[in-house]
């Protein structure tokens, strides 16, 4: 079987997730971490593109994805995240480097 097929079925569901406490419904929480697991392969090939290393790559992405989680109510309702996460992902890159 093909490594990114083995890497979609350990791919956690939206109930497996930790929610975060926000002002925003639980249905609106589960949409948003169920859009930005669709977005984590483009978002993890953009860490390793900026980091040229796949360890480095990993760890700025779980950064990411921390600093998301900790900055979820500066994100825009009803908008995709990728681009947001995306925007997250290279200034977290940038700061490291500075």
């Amino acid at each position: 079987m093909p490594k990114e097929a083995n890497r979609e079925d350990r791919r956690p569901e939206a109930a497996e997730l930790p929610m975060i406490p926000t002002p925003r419904s639980a249905e609106d929480q589960e949409a948003l971490v169920r859009a930005i697991v669709r977005c984590m392969s483009r978002l993890r090939r953009q860490a390793l593109g900026l980091c040229r290393d796949a360890t480095e790559a990993e760890d700025l992405l779980q950064e990411t994805m921390v600093k998301a989680l900790q900055n979820l109510d500066q994100f825009r309702s009803g908008t995709e995240p990728g681009p947001w996460l995306s925007r997250i992902l290279r200034n977290t890159f940038l700061n490291t480097r500075r």
